[in-house]
């Protein structure tokens, strides 16, 4: 068995080809809706505490808060919600008013209060929708230049 020393233009081929294969995957394995609604557990209250957790490192335009509503049973669920959008003041001014809440593991989907609508679970769907696209289309246009590379190399091997 013998070995050819690999030219540039299959280094290169092959360079294409795995960027295309790794934009795809993280289209496939990481941009996806974070949780099926169906696991989403429903919570409705009185906001107690609405405190401000926003980070350096977020994003700017997100509001991140730790909320904590008390229950019709007496009890507090704490909240984490970070959301592009909603404002900080209107995140501020839910102590005291009623909201409801779509929610898994304390991390906030949907938010609706007495005062309105502020996001529901299906506000992210075409953001995601979006953020996939960005991947997928870097992706196949790699591997079609990756394979029409390849394609050229063989041709021009003797």
């Amino acid at each position: 068995m013998t070995y050819r020393s690999l030219t540039l233009p299959v280094f290169i081929a092959h360079i294409f080809l795995g960027g295309g294969v790794v934009f795809i995957a993280i289209a496939l394995r990481f941009i996806s809706e974070p949780i099926d609604s169906v696991n989403l557990r429903h919570v409705a209250g009185v906001v107690e505490e609405a405190t401000d957790t926003k980070r350096d490192k977020e994003p700017s335009g997100s509001s991140s808060f730790a909320l904590v509503v008390k229950d019709s049973d007496g009890k507090s669920i704490p909240l984490h919600l970070v959301k592009q959008h909603v404002k900080a003041d209107e995140l501020r001014a839910l102590v005291g008013h009623r909201v409801t809440a779509l929610h898994h593991g304390g991390l906030v989907y949907e938010l609706r209060s007495d005062r309105g609508i502020l996001f529901t679970f299906s506000d992210p769907v075409p953001i995601v929708a979006q953020k996939g696209t960005e991947f997928y289309w870097p992706g196949f246009a790699s591997l079609a230049i990756g394979l029409l590379l390849g394609s050229i190399t063989k041709r021009r091997a003797p």
